[in-house]
């Protein structure tokens, strides 16, 4: 089978219970849109499942994104555990980028990283670095495209690859049209009840559209994971 997940957010042990639920297994493809890290308590032990598992297949969402380039910067730093061997200008830069980066969730990534080998984050920033931007696929006759926050504007199907590939990751979905007739667009990110109250704690369909960010690891939103299985389309909840 094959399915869908996104934002698990560092939420590890609820995401090790969906792969439960489902039955995951070698047979099984799972697409990750993106939003793996940050927030939550373990976003680092969710990548390192993630890693290990040829049949997941993950997406770039903006916090990798933000992760990848500030992990990359700190590489030295997190080897020597602090930022004296620069120059006052860069260690003031660096902090103050630190500290947005932390309003946004990252201080448990970046905790995280402080505990793994040097070999080991290594490993993880190559793994996080080949992260796709979309996904086309097709399951059962219907057309996909998978992406974590939308498609940019003006994309079509066939113009995906001419644009930017960090526009995949902060594009504004449009909720009320259907990015083409034919295809579905899968998109995370924004989590269902701000997109519509009345999907709140459940997967949001609209005609071509279906956003499974129910909101883990968020204030007022339901912390709630979500998965749907794209041949049956059944839904799955932790």
């Amino acid at each position: 089978m094959t399915y869908a997940m996104s934002d698990i957010h560092g939420c590890y042990e609820q995401y090790m219970k969906m792969l439960e639920k489902i039955r995951f297994c070698g047979d099984d493809v799972l697409y990750i849109l993106g939003d793996v890290v940050d927030w939550g308590p373990q976003p680092v032990e969710v990548l390192r499942d993630m890693a290990k598992r040829a049949n997941v297949i993950p997406i770039m969402g903006n916090h990798e994104y933000y992760a990848l380039e500030m992990l990359s910067k700190l590489f030295v730093e997190l080897r020597n555990g602090d930022f004296s061997h620069l120059p006052k200008n860069e260690a003031e830069t660096l902090a103050w980028e630190l500290e947005e980066w932390f309003k946004i969730g990252g201080l448990t990534t970046l905790e995280g990283f402080q505990g793994l080998t040097q070999d080991e984050r290594v490993f993880l920033l190559e793994y996080m670095k080949g992260f796709a931007f979309y996904v086309k696929l097709a399951v059962g006759g219907q057309k996909y495209i998978l992406t974590h926050s939308g498609v940019p504007d003006g994309a079509a199907p066939g113009t995906l690859c001419f644009f930017d590939p960090y526009d995949f990751s902060i594009a504004s979905a449009d909720y009320k049209k259907a990015f083409a007739d034919d295809v579905i667009l899968v998109t995370g990110h924004r989590s269902t009840c701000s997109i519509d109250e009345n999907s709140r704690g459940r997967i949001f369909h609209t005609p071509g559209h279906i956003a499974i960010d129910i909101g883990i690891a968020y204030e007022n939103a339901p912390d709630i994971l979500g998965c749907i299985c794209l041949e049956t389309g059944e839904e799955f909840y932790i």
